[in-house]
């Protein structure tokens, strides 16, 4: 059997060969990931070494390959999909308009959206890192304090911003629609998350009153140590048996 003929064979509105090509696409990501990762790792590096002398590209590298791997693999799964033009008559469910073609589609940009999101996380708390090296080395223990506090801001910002691009853009959702609704939703939400706004509440109070800081021995409801961390709900005591325990700050 001549095969040309069997490559030019159609399936699902696509031929062998472009699902043959999409396969080479992925599986050559997946057998070659490490060493891009590494690779783009180091470059990557370099962008930040100026001011990362407090950490080596060994620790850079700990961070961010893995997210790396998994950004390689989602784009090597969009380029895949976008190879492959499924037939739009392809649908899933016969009551809907719901087909391979866009579903498909919709799962590359999806994959490759949390890729992103997850690399950027990586990288905030690498960054976060380094400036924790550096604050530890002043005699002020605000900084010690704030830069998790900041990090972990910036990550939920991420995670918002992520959310919105993919009804936005994924889903083709009116963005501006939703907020707005969440204006009128927001009572109901407020009254079902009170404790975690009234812990929220207590952070910015803890930061602007500075009653104790990192590093400072405290007591709270009948347990004593020392403060490790402020977060946005809770703060972490290590206690003198070595144990942590973690404090709401609305306490």
């Amino acid at each position: 059997m001549d095969l040309n003929y069997i490559l030019n064979q159609h399936f699902l509105g696509n031929s062998i060969q472009q699902y043959l090509f999409s396969g080479a696409i992925f599986v050559l990501a997946f057998l070659f990931r490490k060493w891009g990762a590494k690779i783009l790792s180091i470059l990557l590096y370099r962008i930040f070494k100026r001011h990362t002398q407090e950490s080596t590209v060994a620790d850079f590298i700990s961070h961010i390959q893995k997210p790396i791997q998994r950004f390689g693999l989602s784009v090597a799964f969009y380029l895949a999909i976008i190879n492959l033009q499924f037939s739009e008559k392809v649908r899933l469910f016969e009551s809907n308009s719901i087909n391979l073609y866009v579903l498909s589609h919709n799962l590359a940009y999806i994959f490759l959206t949390f890729s992103v999101l997850r690399l950027l996380m990586r990288i905030t708390d690498f960054i976060g890192h380094v400036m924790l090296v550096k604050a530890e080395k002043t005699e002020s223990k605000t900084d010690d304090q704030l830069v998790p506090f900041f990090k972990d801001s910036v990550k939920v910002l991420l995670v918002i911003f992520s959310l919105l691009f993919i009804l936005g853009v994924i889903f083709d959702l009116n963005v501006t629609a939703i907020i707005g609704g969440l204006g009128i939703g927001g009572l109901a939400v407020a009254l079902a998350a009170q404790d975690s706004l009234a812990n929220l509440l207590g952070s910015f109070t803890i930061f602007l009153d500075k009653p104790f800081q990192v590093g400072d021995i405290i007591e709270a409801d009948g347990i004593s140590g020392t403060v490790e961390k402020v977060g946005f709900r809770s703060t972490r005591i290590r206690t003198l048996d070595k144990s942590y325990v973690t404090i709401p700050n609305n306490w």
